[in-house]
């Protein structure tokens, strides 16, 4: 009797086991898909945020980039301070030159004295030019300057044998190059050529007689080529 009770509480047990796992499997069957569905909507948020903050980090990172660019002590510069004469002589003409330049890496900026004196036969010029110039600077231990020149100021005066003229206006420009060589830590020699032109015009003298100002409307054209040599002293700053 025992024995045949405990054989059907067993098949009592086995069927109920079977009924509640095919249950659980029509629930588990019905609540899966939804579980997936509202576990996909999460990932989309997830991922923009994600985007997000690689955006941010990204551009935190070209911020900080920028803060140690900032920071970081700029490299010296170098200076260079420049002397030149210069000159020219002819049966005619007589030029000297001399000048200061002062340059930073690679632009510079200088001025420039020239007098020039000419004689014919029957007049007497004395020219005295003031150049603004503005210059490039190649290489080191070897360098190329090339360079333009600006007329700032400048007086003609024309001598006659009872009488002489001065120039009211005065114009011109200059061009110039040089070759230079660093001989020591501090120290460059340069070796160049300068072309000044300039034109004079208004030329005015005093009447001897009635003391009025008398005008010549006449233009006078002068160009003037000289070799230079200059002494230069450079430094990083």
């Amino acid at each position: 009797m025992l024995k045949r009770d405990r054989r059907l509480m067993l098949r009592l047990f086995q069927k109920s086991s079977l009924l509640i796992a095919l249950v659980a499997t029509t629930l588990l069957g019905g609540v899966v898909p939804s579980v997936l569905q509202a576990q996909s909507q999460p990932s989309y948020s997830c991922n923009r945020i994600c985007v997000e903050r690689m955006a941010r980090k990204y551009y935190r990172m070209l911020y900080e980039q920028k803060l140690r660019k900032r920071q970081q002590p700029s490299p010296p510069a170098y200076y260079r301070l420049r002397f030149s004469v210069g000159g020219s002589s002819g049966k005619v003409t007589e030029t000297t030159t001399a000048g200061l330049q002062i340059s930073r890496n690679w632009i510079g900026l200088g001025q420039t004295v020239l007098k020039l004196k000419a004689k014919t036969q029957t007049k007497k010029y004395d020219v005295n030019i003031v150049f603004n110039d503005l210059f490039l600077v190649f290489g080191r231990d070897y360098s190329l300057t090339l360079g333009m020149g600006q007329l700032s100021k400048g007086t003609l005066t024309v001598s006659l044998t009872d009488t002489s003229y001065e120039a009211q206006q005065a114009s011109g420009s200059a061009t110039f190059g040089m070759l230079g060589i660093r001989t020591s830590e501090h120290t460059e020699w340069l070796l160049g050529l300068r072309r000044n032109e300039m034109v004079f015009s208004q030329l005015e003298r005093a009447s001897l007689v009635t003391g009025e100002i008398v005008t010549l409307d006449q233009k006078l054209n002068f160009n003037a080529t000289q070799i230079t040599v200059s002494l230069g002293y450079s430094v990083l700053w």
